[in-house]
């Protein structure tokens, strides 16, 4: 356990549950007010299809709060920070491989790093 869980856990140790507990849709409605305090103000453009009608809509980025795509960005930074699928899956509660990928998307710059790591930087032919 991290520094700060066991600071976290420490707060709450004299309640009778380890932690406060609060309901997904009051966790989620909560997020999404502290990312908007925080100015987390990106437009996020959603593309859907409704049969071959193509539906653009635009969001600022805290709307799109939710405690699963804090999962999904744990997942993906997890690996990027270096631990392997299998401890962040541990981590995650994922048994399968199958559905965990779904939750990473590998960057281009993890791409660049791994590559470069793995390879070295290109050589420039003069």
């Amino acid at each position: 356990m991290s520094e700060y869980s066991s600071t976290i856990l420490d707060k709450y140790k004299q309640a009778g549950r380890p932690l406060p507990v609060i309901s997904s849709q009051n966790m989620n409605y909560a997020l999404k007010e502290l990312g908007e305090l925080v100015g987390i103000d990106e437009q996020i453009e959603i593309v859907r299809y409704r049969g071959a009608q193509r539906i653009i809509n635009v969001y600022p980025k805290h709307k799109l709060l939710t405690i699963h795509t804090g999962r999904k960005t744990f997942a993906t930074l997890s690996l990027e920070r270096g631990m392997s699928a299998e401890e962040t899956m541990s981590v995650t509660g994922h048994s399968d491989y199958k559905s965990f990928k779904r939750y990473v998307r590998i960057t281009e710059e993890r791409k660049k790093i791994v590559m470069n790591r793995a390879w070295g930087a290109p050589e420039t032919i003069i």
